[in-house]
């Protein structure tokens, strides 16, 4: 059980990291990754730790480099830099307009028209 928790809460940062970058307006191929990486790691019957310690992370099929070094690294410290980047550039509630169902083009807008709250 603790391994589909730990899967689980990776696949969480990966969806969180492609939401936020959805609201920055980022390249779809980029969010798209992100939110592959997330159903991967959500859906593997493998222990995502185990899969990255033995270097057969990169082996299943849409993860490159950039999700392999993110997953060890919130493995090894609990985090990922890309995302605390991240949350410090998107507000929280932006994310939780965007989550409650507002597409991220009107979450955008919206947060634009706040200039104390602009996106980078």
């Amino acid at each position: 059980m603790a391994r589909m928790n730990r899967n689980a809460e990776i696949a969480g940062q990966f969806d969180e990291i492609a939401d936020r970058l959805s609201l920055l307006g980022e390249s779809w191929f980029k969010i798209r990754a992100y939110r592959h990486a997330a159903r991967l790691m959500r859906e593997t019957s493998e222990d995502v730790a185990r899969l990255s310690a033995d270097g057969a992370l990169a082996a299943l099929p849409g993860v490159g480099d950039a999700i392999t070094e993110k997953t060890a690294a919130y493995l090894a410290g609990g985090h990922i830099p890309l995302l605390d980047r991240l949350r410090e550039q998107v507000p929280d509630a932006q994310l939780d307009l965007l989550r409650s169902g507002v597409p991220p083009a009107k979450v955008r807008a919206q947060w634009q028209q706040q200039p104390e709250q602009s996106p980078p």
